[in-house]
């Protein structure tokens, strides 16, 4: 049997998976570790899209958790790496027991990544999308695209129920998880139907997520500073520390009401209405 454009589209992203992960597994680059994260993202995106239309048949489950804990120990040495990327930039010699503490934090990851990765099931999970690639091919492309309407509509309905909870940051990290599915369905509907009528607001969405992975950088690394001071009290850089750690929070804080606002616009009613007309 022929691969649909679905098939064709998760091969890709399999391929892009496969590809990360043994660049990772050779030299933990900061970038590589990135897209192998990124690549995982969009697997779960379309793990949840072929659950939605073949509940009965298939459940996520069995391959999310082959990569929950891989996904996690990377998580780690990510953010690792951005905070030290962050504070490399301010040359500072108050923050320099801070960049050694990061140091030490990233070669911890880094070992504890690499072992996860060593243990990763790359067989059963071969075999696993083994069978789901025989499911996918079942599947129409253009069912997938009116099933992928209604996966973002309903994410979006929910997004505006969180949105109702801001400023809130757990919430709005709920809302940026969200977030990246929709954006990664958004691109699975282009790729099956390059007619559709959805790119402004897989584009609004696009900019959405850069500007919230910003925020969420900096939440990460606010976060990371205050373990940091509590565990490390007896500098005499401690006072600059603080304030450093002050001027990092009110970034966060401005880049939130902006974050907000960007959300009000892309989630207007008549984004809604182009979806509808999808369904």
């Amino acid at each position: 049997m022929k691969d649909t454009k679905f098939v064709k589209h998760y091969k890709r992203q399999l391929a892009n998976f496969f590809q990360f992960f043994d660049r990772t597994l050779d030299k933990q680059k900061m970038e590589d570790v990135h897209q192998m994260r990124v690549s995982i993202k969009k697997l779960r995106a379309m793990w949840s899209l072929i659950q939605m239309v073949n509940q009965d048949q298939w459940q996520k489950k069995v391959l999310s958790d082959l990569v929950r804990e891989l996904f996690s120990e990377a998580g780690h040495l990510r953010e690792a790496q951005v905070n030290l990327e962050l504070v490399q930039a301010t040359k500072k010699s108050y923050l320099q027991p801070y960049k050694k503490y990061l140091k030490k934090s990233q070669k911890r990851s880094t070992k504890k990544l690499v072992r996860r990765m060593r243990t990763f099931k790359r067989k059963k999970f071969d075999r696993l999308n083994d069978q789901l690639l025989a499911m996918m091919k079942k599947i129409p492309d253009d069912l997938l695209v009116q099933e992928a309407a209604v996966f973002v509509f309903n994410r979006i309905k929910k997004v505006r129920k969180i949105k109702k909870y801001l400023p809130n940051e757990e919430k709005l990290h709920d809302i940026r998880k969200e977030q990246k599915v929709i954006q990664e369905v958004l691109n699975i509907i282009r790729v099956l139907s390059p007619e559709n009528t959805l790119d402004h607001l897989r584009l609004q969405v696009k900019s959405f997520n850069q500007r919230i992975g910003q925020w969420h950088d900096y939440c990460v690394l606010n976060h990371s500073l205050k373990i940091f001071l509590k565990t490390n009290r007896g500098q005499k850089e401690r006072k600059k520390q603080k304030k450093y750690l002050k001027r990092i929070h009110r970034k966060q804080k401005a880049s939130q009401k902006k974050i907000q606002k960007m959300l009000n616009k892309y989630m207007a009613q008549h984004q809604v209405k182009r979806l509808e007309n999808l369904l």
